[in-house]
């Protein structure tokens, strides 16, 4: 009697761990296939950001080489200087402006070039002493 004991105690742990070894490889079927479905969702918004993003680029070279061929100079009263009318699109909307950045200081030319702004701290650096 006490062998059927053994016998049945094994089987019933051999069982155990079947089920044990199945619950596991279903639950990480499921956690790889949410994780494939995120990747798969996150590569579509990419491409369609990239699409989108390829899109606003063209509409700007278009309108600065029209600007060009028309008056060889550009101004902000010209098309690109207005912003653009909101686009709906399937999961969003888009809208968009050029902003002229002639007039802006470019902290990068001063790091790179010091030949440049040391002429233009001179004046400042000397009241600064004074």
């Amino acid at each position: 009697m006490s062998g059927d004991l053994v016998f049945y105690g094994f089987a019933l742990l051999t069982v155990l761990l079947i089920v044990a070894a199945i619950g596991t490889t279903g639950g990480l079927l499921l956690y790889q296939l949410g994780r494939d479905t995120l990747r798969t969702a996150q590569r579509m918004h990419q491409s369609q950001s990239f699409a989108v993003w390829q899109g606003m680029e063209s509409w700007a070279t278009v309108l600065l080489r029209d600007a060009h061929r028309k008056n060889r100079y550009t101004a902000l009263g010209q098309p690109w200087a207005h912003q653009l009318p909101p686009i709906s699109f399937a999961g969003g909307r888009l809208q968009g402006s050029l902003t002229d950045l002639q007039g802006y200081l470019n902290l990068n030319n001063l790091y790179f070039n010091p030949n440049l702004w040391s002429p233009l701290l001179r004046p400042l650096l000397r009241s600064a002493h004074d």
